[in-house]
């Protein structure tokens, strides 16, 4: 967030496009004579800019290159070679810039401070490399049986993503888990099956 005053650092060269675009809070701005190039749009919607401090001459700021719909910036009052006063002379007044806890995925970033009145960074924020997934036991999803398979999953305990799933084979069947009358269609069946296979044999050698 811009504040109400701001200074761009003495030796840029170039003011990007869109580079001040709706900072409506902006109400002054110090532009160093590094600047050669401002950029499309770099003032847009800075309806509350009234005052630009130019640290060169006129005639550096005529010199300068300056993008089309900066309408705030053009409008505003230009004073050349003059600073305005540091109101924070007399030392920042700080104010905290939140951090963010890195998640296993995205990383995070350090609480950091600025001045609420200049900007300026006191503190700068440090990023905080992603912690990576913590591979938890696997779980049973479908327990095996002697008819179809398994299937098991693997999470992240802290964040529970899905990591890894695997499928796990049939149970073998015992004979005693074998139902007698089931056994006995199998059989009449496969003595059909024989049969069958006899008389195929025989139409063809006929």
């Amino acid at each position: 967030e811009i504040p109400g005053e701001y200074t761009i650092r003495e030796g840029t060269i170039t003011i990007g496009d869109g580079a001040f675009v709706y900072c409506d809070a902006l109400t002054s701005i110090v532009i160093p004579d590094s600047v050669t190039t401002i950029g499309d749009s770099a003032f847009w919607s800075c309806d509350a800019l009234t005052t630009v401090y130019y640290t060169g001459t006129e005639e550096q700021w005529n010199a300068i290159s300056i993008g089309e719909s900066n309408e705030e910036l053009l409008n505003a009052a230009l004073i050349f070679g003059e600073m305005p006063e540091d109101p924070c002379a007399a030392g920042h007044t700080e104010a905290i810039i939140p951090g963010k806890a890195a998640t296993c995925i995205e990383t995070g970033w350090t609480e950091g401070k600025k001045c609420s009145v200049c900007g300026e960074i006191l503190l700068p924020q440090e990023e905080i490399p992603a912690l990576g997934h913590t591979p938890g036991a696997w779980e049973v999803v479908r327990e095996p049986s002697v008819t179809q398979t398994g299937w098991e999953e693997q999470h992240c305990t802290v964040c529970g993503a899905l990591l890894h799933s695997r499928e796990t084979e049939k149970l073998q069947e015992s004979p005693a888990d074998k139902n007698p009358i089931l056994e006995i269609f199998e059989k009449i069946i496969d003595f059909f099956k024989q049969i069958i296979s006899w008389f195929e044999r025989l139409f063809r050698i006929v």
